[in-house]
């Protein structure tokens, strides 16, 4: 599916770690333009799953890491996310 009229939404990559039931994931979030990540969480555009690019995901009950390029998050068994600061 293409984009509509050949528009296209800039987009801002953030690192971010999520937090679900038994995993952790680290990896890229992408929001339009000056949005907040509770912005996107919101988002009635997005109806369950977010999409996280480059991705580790930790399974933390045995420490199994798997490397991934994309991961879809279903946004309702987030139990924490924050942003990573790439600055520190």
């Amino acid at each position: 599916m293409g984009n509509a009229g050949g528009l296209k939404l800039d987009k801002d990559i953030h690192k971010v770690v999520i937090f679900m039931d038994d995993l952790k994931i680290e990896g890229n979030m992408y929001f339009t333009h000056k949005s907040r990540f509770t912005d996107v969480l919101n988002s009635t555009q997005i109806k369950d799953f977010i999409p996280i690019t480059n991705a580790t995901v930790e399974k933390l009950s045995t420490k199994e890491i798997f490397v991934v390029e994309l991961v879809e998050v279903n946004k309702h068994q987030i139990k924490a996310l924050y942003l990573k600061n790439s600055e520190l």
